[in-house]
């Protein structure tokens, strides 16, 4: 059977949990449509050899995942398992039977029998008694009877197993199974106040099943992090993770880490219908500081005529900032309150997957007011080896207040700051910054010469 990395967590889950009486499952959802199931049930078995089928399992079930465990001692021996998923449909019903007696009622409620030859979507064409052909409108059909539900054709998807037991009984298993159709997303809304840099951070999980089954009253538990499903790798770390399970307890709280990863278990059962979206919340909201920046951000020898700076809302994810926290991945939406106490969208962007004390960076949008020209001049180069620039940047600010832009290029290779007319930070191998200060309905400029050696 095939192994995948998150049957590591599902070790950790099932170790903690127990054997006992039917409980509700527990649904482990992941960030990349994966959910883990996990179910106690009894099955009735009567003592020799049998097959035992369970239907209400999820229709988008990987089969290769599926794990019975019977306890220890063994109730009795496993030995085969099968997923059948050929679930009756009008199309496979029709091809079941090509070959087949069938009768129809048209709409002029006559009768029609014969053996199925074909069928499209259009018509379909039978054979009579006498050997003739009956091709016939479908539209003009008002009624198919077919004399039973073909064999191999089942109304939901089937566990099933065939098992040797030494003597009858009630045994409580264990099931667990991997299955696609579950995903979830962290939304957050930062609301914005007018007049300083302080809002409320307000967060909920976004839960969509899509499985082909529904779980009741389940414990809902999510896993903030990137799996990496590859065999090798979740064979070689099992036996560990098991062993560390055994060691320590897992503590009673709303999120913990477990592996490389952070858990985040809902405090409530909830019931997740198919097809189906909730929300529930996540995080209580937040008082936090934050700061608006202003970028003017570009590449190489990129050239633009005018172009309105960039907007951005940074925060730090600490303690001192009422946070310090583990923020899954998911939506920040940027709301501010306008003059009438109604609020309103100013900008919408992504977070990954960010630790406590890590800066959080969000792009809000352009800014109306603030415009930047950024020109190329005095360009040379000499052979394959040489060249060099000069680099002029014009900030133009139209509000009243004064502002601070950071102009950002990134550049490649071997280069040097020859000249520059304010004091540059070279942020890493690649990184220039400016710190450009713009009076209310001024203008500022800086200007600096690159020379790069190939």
């Amino acid at each position: 059977m095939k192994k995948y990395l998150p049957w590591i967590l599902s070790s950790l889950l099932l170790i903690s949990s127990g054997f006992g009486a039917e409980r509700s499952p527990i649904v482990t959802i992941y960030n990349s449509d994966l959910g883990l199931i996990q179910e106690q049930r009894t099955l009735s078995v009567q003592a020799g050899r049998q097959t035992i089928s369970i239907t209400d399992v999820a229709a988008k079930i990987q089969p290769a995942t599926v794990h019975l465990d019977a306890g220890e001692p063994r109730a009795f021996h496993l030995q085969e398992q099968n997923f059948q998923y050929d679930l009756v449909s009008t199309g496979k019903v029709f091809d079941k039977y090509i070959g087949n007696p069938i009768s129809l009622v048209t709409e002029n409620d006559e009768s029609r029998s014969g053996q199925l030859l074909a069928r499209d979507g259009s018509s379909l064409m039978l054979r009579k008694e006498d050997g003739s052909l009956l091709i016939i409108n479908a539209e003009k059909v008002k009624e198919y009877n077919f004399p039973s539900l073909p064999q191999g054709l089942i109304l939901r998807p089937t566990l099933q197993w065939i098992i040797d037991a030494e003597q009858a009984g009630e045994y409580p298993v264990r099931l667990s199974y991997l299955t696609e159709g579950l995903t979830w997303n962290a939304e957050y809304i930062l609301k914005l106040r007018q007049g300083d840099e302080s809002g409320t951070l307000s967060s909920w999980v976004t839960l969509e099943n899509s499985s082909g089954a529904a779980y009741s009253d389940a414990t809902v538990k999510l896993v903030a992090g990137d799996i990496h499903r590859a065999q090798e790798e979740a064979r070689a770390r099992v036996a560990r993770e098991m062993a560390l399970a055994r060691a320590e307890a897992e503590p009673a709280v709303r999120e913990r880490e477990i592996f490389e990863y952070h858990l985040y278990e809902i405090g409530f059962p909830t019931t997740l219908e198919q097809n189906s979206m909730k929300q529930v919340t996540f995080r209580n909201p937040t008082e936090i500081d934050y700061q608006r920046v202003y970028t003017f951000e570009h590449r190489e020898r990129q050239t633009t005529e005018q172009e309105n700076v960039n907007v951005e809302i940074t925060f730090q994810n600490s303690t001192q900032n009422n946070l310090g926290v583990p923020l899954p991945t998911g939506v920040v939406r940027l709301m501010q309150e306008d003059a009438d106490g109604s609020e309103v969208l100013v900008g919408e962007d992504r977070i990954r997957h960010t630790p406590r004390d890590e800066e959080v960076r969000l792009t809000a949008g352009k800014s109306f007011d603030v415009v930047g020209d950024r020109e190329i001049s005095e360009y040379e180069r000499r052979g394959n080896d040489f060249e060099r620039w000069t680099v002029r940047i014009t900030l133009r600010n139209h509000k009243d207040s004064a502002v601070t832009v950071a102009v950002i290029d990134h550049y490649y290779g071997d280069w040097e700051v020859l000249r520059e007319s304010l004091q540059s930070v070279r942020e890493d191998a690649g990184t220039l910054r400016y710190e450009v200060e713009i009076p209310g309905q001024g203008e500022s400029e800086v200007q600096y010469t690159v020379e790069r050696h190939l």
